[in-house]
Order: structure tokens, then sequence, then C-alpha cells
């Protein structure tokens, strides 16, 4: 494998991952059929939250973009997007403990970003080998 593929292939990943969970953020009804809610949430503070996040999402989608360019120099981008994603989880871990998401859903979800985890850990590892 060509140094650095993996991890530019784990940023494209991550990139279309970030900017398809972004429209979700900004679309109530698919919101709402990701998370396993009963009905969109139409609360004005928390769309204002969500818009707030997907701008958020928005950026790290780009970022993600411009690190999968040049993989090898920006592999450290990797490990913060670990963070990101680790901060994530710990939300959606207080959604499900306070009933506010759907434990099916949020396991789901949470099962799959340990696996985005393990991905970005070997992709970091694979471009820092020397």
């Amino acid at each position: 494998m060509v140094r650095g593929s993996w991890t530019k292939k784990m940023f494209i990943i991550g990139a279309v991952l970030d900017g398809l969970v972004a429209i979700v953020m900004l679309a109530p009804s698919l919101e709402a059929l990701a998370l396993g809610f009963d009905e969109p949430v139409l609360d004005p503070g928390y769309r204002f939250a969500m818009t707030f996040g997907a701008a958020l999402m928005v950026g790290w989608t780009a970022l993600l973009i411009w690190a999968a360019a040049k993989p090898i120099d920006r592999r450290a981008v990797a490990p913060l997007t670990m963070l990101v994603v680790a901060g994530l989880m710990f939300a959606e871990v207080l959604g499900m403990a306070s009933g506010f998401l759907p434990a099916l859903h949020a396991w789901a979800v949470l099962v799959f970003q340990m696996a985005l985890l393990v991905g970005l850990a070997l992709a970091f590892h694979a471009a820092s080998a020397q």
C-alpha cells in the first residue's frame, strides 16, 4: 500500500460522513429518522444548537478534505479528529443516559464511531511509519 493511502481514505471517509451529518443536522425530518425520534424536534433553542453544530461539522468536513490532499504532511488531523469523535460519543452517551436519545440508535452510532476511531488511529500510525 502506498504510504498515506489509508490515511487519505480515512480522511475522505470522515469528510463524507461529516458532510452527511451536517445535512442531517439541518433537516429536522432526516434528523428524526436518523436518531429514532417519533417526530422532528422543532424547538427554537434546539434548532439553533443544531444549526450551530452543523456549521462546525461543515468546517471539519473542509479540514478533512484539506488533510486528504496531503495525508502524510497533515496526518496530525487524524488524532485531532479522534478527539472530536470522542467528544461526540460522550455527548451521545449523555443523551442516551438522559433518555433523550433512543438507546438502540445511540448504540448503533457509538459502534460505528468506535470503528471510526480505530480507523483513524491506524491511519495516523500508517502515515507516521518511517
